[in-house]
């Protein structure tokens, strides 16, 4: 069984851990559950937010593109 784990790239991982004000690491393990704390729900609750907005990015190309 997979663990649960939330991948995204390295400039939204960067870009989590500049807003927070916190390493890396911390990103890391909190996308990976590997910590619980409410700082770690802030994170994955960041991450989910960045990975809509980049769908959202998606979803607005291809209707400049539709005919």
């Amino acid at each position: 069984m997979n663990k649960p784990q939330i991948h995204l790239s390295s400039t939204h991982k960067n870009t989590i851990a500049k807003e927070l004000s916190i390493s890396r690491q911390s990103v890391f393990y909190a996308l990976n559950y590997r910590v619980h704390s409410k700082q770690a729900r802030e994170i994955r609750m960041r991450a989910k937010q960045l990975l809509l907005d980049e769908a959202a990015k998606i979803d607005q190309q291809e209707k400049l593109y539709l005919f």
